[in-house]
């Protein structure tokens, strides 16, 4: 079990620690047990999900989601968010050739976006 401190006052809270990771070319995100997610690393092309940040080395949360998410999956400039019993997929980063599945192919995307072909799926697990 990979522990983490989230709290700003530097106490650790009981149930936070990691469940899952999954990592990108120059980024990483953490899924922890609460169904948030985190992530560090570059932000060149949006894959940190977090807009207006260059790039960290300390894990950030991805505020914008707006509901639980229990898969995570990293291509290499872009990731995807799942919640596989609500069939809600959220994808942000490198969309530069379609691989977000949007219409907006060749833009990046720096914050989550719902993934609507993806959410008429039934998706069991993911590896990218």
């Amino acid at each position: 079990m990979l522990e983490f401190n989230a709290s700003a006052s530097g106490r650790k809270s009981e149930n936070d620690y990691f469940v899952d990771l999954a990592l990108g070319d120059a980024l990483s995100i953490f899924l922890n047990s609460k169904g948030e997610c985190y992530t560090l690393g570059e932000n060149i092309d949006g894959q940190l999900g977090i807009p207006n940040v260059s790039s960290t080395e300390y894990p950030l949360k991805v505020s914008q989601l707006p509901i639980a998410i229990n898969q995570i999956a990293c291509g290499r400039n872009h990731v995807f968010a799942f919640n596989t019993d609500l069939k809600q997929v959220y994808g942000w980063g490198s969309n530069v050739f379609g691989q977000l599945s949007l219409k907006n192919k060749g833009q990046n995307v720096f914050s989550p976006r719902q993934i609507t072909p993806l959410c008429e799926m039934d998706i069991f697990r993911v590896n990218l």
